[in-house]
């Protein structure tokens, strides 16, 4: 068992550090392996056990290995083979659930604990259960890459809905103030929302000579024959002359 050894939670040179285990039965509390900065864990036909916490960003899927007897009276014994009967088997504390990675090639094993999904991010290590780790990124925010820990803001000018990778640049008729979800804030009446990527409620600017801008719109309106918009900014058919 490795519990944050001095051994492998090195920052040693490349080439140096890392650990190897040869046939034999590896517990690796907290995962301590992975503080490794030059090199990964080498096994070789083992079997290499996960106990959690894994590292913020990861998650270990497996099954429940400690038990629980709550049945059997003082002084009796309670066989293996009866525990079913005897002694019910509960649920464990997340801090017992382990993972079997079952017999492992020789081979890097770095993708063990294997990280949280893209879209979804771990900055906990209350919910590691499952690739969906702490749950889904929030609108507004990008989990970009597999591991995330802590959900990237997204840039004025863009947005995002819930579980995104990717920002995308703010549609036209509205404007990304940063942070932004769904549904977009609109473009103000008489400001030309004509391009994508607006920042500021200003928008392109005002609605240009000849034109009018309602609400949100993704282009400006071109006043009706035998009318003219003397002026900038306008806001509807009826400010048309």
């Amino acid at each position: 068992m490795l519990v944050r050894s001095t051994v492998v939670n090195n920052t040693a040179d490349i080439g140096d550090g890392g650990g190897v285990s040869n046939l034999a039965n590896l517990m690796l509390t907290n995962s301590s392996i992975f503080c490794n900065r030059p090199s990964d864990l080498d096994n070789t036909q083992g079997t290499a056990i996960y106990v959690l916490p894994a590292p913020l960003g990861h998650y270990l899927e497996g099954s429940v290995k400690c038990v629980k007897q709550m049945c059997c009276p003082a002084g009796s014994m309670c066989p293996p083979d009866k525990l079913t009967a005897k002694c019910p088997i509960q649920n464990c504390p997340d801090a017992y659930f382990n993972h079997d990675t079952a017999i492992l090639p020789q081979s890097k094993i770095a993708g063990v604990p294997p990280p949280c999904a893209p879209g979804f991010y771990g900055s906990t290590t209350t919910n590691q259960r499952s690739e969906i780790c702490d749950g889904v990124c929030p609108s507004g925010f990008t989990c970009p890459h597999p591991g995330t820990i802590t959900p990237v803001s997204v840039p004025p000018g863009n947005y995002s809905a819930a579980g995104s990778v990717v920002s995308q640049p703010c549609l036209p008729g509205h404007y990304c103030t940063g942070n932004t979800s769904t549904p977009l804030p609109l473009c103000p009446a008489g400001k030309d929302g004509s391009s994508p990527g607006h920042n500021s409620s200003e928008c392109g600017g005002d609605c240009p000579l000849g034109y009018y801008c309602h609400e949100g719109s993704p282009s400006p309106v071109l006043c009706e024959d035998g009318t003219f918009g003397n002026g900038t900014g306008l806001q509807d058919q009826s400010n048309c002359t």
